[in-house]
């Protein structure tokens, strides 16, 4: 027999202690080498079961980790809402495209006015004409 064949075996008569809540029969399988050790470890999980009980807390702890839960949570709360991509302030997810939008189509004709007065040549005699007739005006 194997540790975890062992193993098992302690599992089972866990199981049955948790069921039945007294000391149930001891069934061996084992050879008796491997008997007397299970044997013994089944004992000690009967009385380690008889000894321990399960605990409970007292109504006012319990009481004041939740409030202590409950405040912990509303913190995590609000700073997961100050830093949210959907947070109120920001713009819904549909106005995004409309942005981008107005942002592509302004950039594009920045550039073509670029482009036009980069192709249209302009000599120094004109610009200065040009700047002359703007200062005859003011």
């Amino acid at each position: 027999m194997n540790g975890d064949e062992i193993t098992e075996m302690l599992a089972a008569h866990a199981d049955e202690l948790n069921a039945r809540g007294a000391n149930p029969p001891v069934r061996s399988d084992a050879p008796p080498a491997q008997g007397a050790e299970l044997e013994s470890l089944m004992s000690v999980a009967a009385r380690v079961h008889r000894t321990l009980q399960p605990a409970t807390a007292a109504p006012v702890f319990r009481a004041r980790l939740r409030d202590s839960l409950m405040l912990a949570a509303q913190r995590q709360s609000r700073a997961r809402t100050a830093v949210s991509p959907n947070a109120p302030s920001q713009l819904p997810r549909g106005q995004w495209g409309w942005l981008i939008g107005a942002a592509a189509l302004g950039s594009a004709a920045g550039l073509i006015a670029v482009v036009l007065r980069s192709r249209t040549p302009t000599t120094q005699a004109q610009s200065t004409a040009a700047a002359a007739a703007v200062n005859r005006q003011n």
